[in-house]
């Protein structure tokens, strides 16, 4: 398995074969040659790379659904489950998109995320009144994030750590 680089007008693009035999092009958006190596070769990489290709894999709802069944086979109550970590969940799916990858999962969707669980507070204030915790809940996307680590994606794991700190410190 190998890449090719061919220019289109003035921008370098990637072209190859993985080993499923899927053709995978992208644009390097680069005009040097040198540049656009350095890029494609990148892009390849992660392309033939199993953790990588896992993360790119998986989605907000397939990590959601794995996490449910972990805390199953933990011992966790039906009750916890269903709510407290599927409510926290589902708002992280409804916010974020169930089927964003998690490897697309970046600072400024964590910030959106948080922004909106805040506007969605004014809303929630209903919920408590009838016994329903609604609390943004951050703290939900970090221990995701931890449990991606534990299943051998720590890139992507500390992406969604980072992010929440970041946006904490600019509210």
């Amino acid at each position: 398995m190998s890449y090719t680089l061919r220019k289109r007008g003035n921008t370098w693009h990637a072209d190859c074969v993985d080993r499923d035999g899927r053709r995978h092009r992208t644009t390097t958006g680069q005009t040097d040659k040198r540049r656009a190596d350095i890029v494609a070769a990148e892009w390849f990489r992660k392309l033939g790379d199993p953790t990588y290709r896992a993360a790119d894999a998986t989605t907000i709802r397939s990590a959601a659904e794995s996490l449910i069944e972990e805390l199953r086979q933990a011992g966790r109550s039906k009750a916890t489950i269903e709510h407290f970590y599927r409510i926290k969940l589902s708002h992280i799916a409804r916010v974020l998109g169930e089927d964003t990858p998690l490897a697309k999962i970046e600072r400024r969707k964590v910030q959106g995320y948080i922004i909106q669980r805040g506007k969605d507070e004014g809303r929630v204030e209903a919920y408590r009144q009838q016994g329903t915790d609604g609390a943004p809940d951050a703290s939900k996307v970090r221990k995701a994030g931890g449990n991606l680590r534990q299943r051998g994606l720590p890139g992507h794991a500390g992406t969604l750590r980072h992010g929440v700190q970041a946006a904490r410190a600019t509210h």
